[in-house]
């Protein structure tokens, strides 16, 4: 089968959907299938995937940093598709498209399907979502008919979580899917001793109003201070950096909080690894590939009960999940940094959890299954 797919972001660019795209890239090509890609680039950066079978269009779209789009790198990047794509896609012929985000790669395919009669599977990831963002919600109130247009046309819609997916049927799309996100766990596994003196807390993501880091870094200061033993690493990149470098000098622990750049998947495992909880208190999520790839090394997470986190994180068995109760989530850190042993074990639950139930093997298997029915109802319609 010959699938287009349409990202804006693919590794190194991007974060969690990019990964979650190149995932499924990767099972596709072992199974023998060709694939398409369109996709951002960056000046300066190379792509890192070569296949015989996979074929590459990049378009450069204004990204202030690899990490970081913005509002004319979506309009640059629709822009560069509606010039391309159709040429393109003339030339190789694919059978279906998948197509991640509604915005700003969701126009792309309903472009194609309208012109070229493509089908085309829609990806639903958070953010692009109505209501998952509160800051958003002008935006999507003046996208609502091209965003209706784009479900109308789709062939099949997925979102990958059952919140994701309650929020998006209450917006105008219907029959969501879900297809739940994968963990590489040969790349991320479990470390054979963890200290049990220095507690580590990380947090690992983008640097963004979403990961609601402002809030974390209040919290943790008065967790430090509980705890004269502990660290707290955060990881990553994004528009807020200088706000939080600037929060954290004038926190009472500012020495204990060290704000490092984003890492390599080698150095992020390492990070994981050396690291005895994850603290994750988005203001939402789609399903964060984060808090998986922490359990696969081992690593319970303390997640803020919002969409997403509340479907990765079995209460008190593979971690906490609580309301984002200042108090609350300081007397349960704290108490859990007094007791590493738990955690470590909570951990090891953790690990075997997410190996049993999130496979991208499986994932992608499910994916190619829509993208058939898809293709299959392209053909009808010619």
């Amino acid at each position: 089968m010959r699938i287009l797919v349409i990202n804006y972001e693919y590794p190194p660019l991007g974060a969690g959907a990019g990964h979650a795209t190149q995932q499924w890239v990767k099972q596709w090509l072992a199974q023998g299938h060709e694939i398409l890609l369109f996709t951002g680039k960056f000046p300066g950066i190379g792509f890192p995937d070569q296949h015989a079978n996979l074929t590459v269009l990049q378009v450069v779209h204004g990204r202030p940093l690899p990490t970081r789009a913005n509002l004319f790198s979506f309009l640059r990047f629709l822009w560069n598709g509606w010039r391309k794509l159709p040429r393109w896609v003339k030339t190789h012929r694919p059978d279906t498209c998948l197509t991640v985000f509604l915005f700003p790669c969701g126009p792309l395919a309903w472009w194609l399907k309208r012109r070229l009669n493509l089908p085309y599977v829609l990806a639903l990831r958070g953010g692009d979502v109505p209501g998952a963002e509160p800051s958003l919600a002008p935006l999507h109130k003046i996208l609502a008919p091209v965003r209706r247009a784009i479900y109308r046309q789709a062939s099949g819609v997925f979102a990958n979580s059952q919140g994701l997916k309650d929020l998006a049927e209450r917006h105008d799309a219907k029959d969501v899917r879900i297809i739940p996100n994968g963990v590489d766990t040969q790349q991320f596994f479990p470390p054979t001793s963890k200290s049990d003196t220095t507690v580590r807390f990380l947090f690992a993501g983008r640097f963004q109003s979403q990961k609601n880091l402002a809030f974390t870094l209040t919290c943790m200061d008065r967790v430090l201070a509980n705890l004269p033993h502990a660290e707290f690493e955060l990881v990553g990149e994004g528009p807020l950096r200088e706000m939080l470098m600037q929060q954290i000098a004038q926190l009472q622990q500012a020495k204990r909080i060290h704000l490092l750049p984003w890492q390599s998947p080698e150095e992020l495992r390492k990070r994981m690894s050396e690291a005895h909880l994850l603290i994750n208190l988005s203001l939402y999520e789609g399903m964060p590939n984060i808090v998986l790839q922490a359990a696969a090394c081992g690593l319970p997470s303390l997640v803020s009960d919002v969409i997403g986190n509340r479907e990765v994180v079995q209460p008190e068995k593979t971690g906490w999940c609580l309301p984002l109760d200042r108090e609350r989530i300081i007397e349960t850190a704290t108490r859990l940094g007094r007791d590493p042993h738990t955690l470590i074990q909570v951990g090891r639950n953790a690990s075997e959890w997410v190996r049993s139930h999130y496979s991208w093997a499986q994932s992608a298997q499910q994916l190619y299954d829509l993208l058939v029915s898809s293709d299959q109802v392209g053909r009808m319609s010619k």
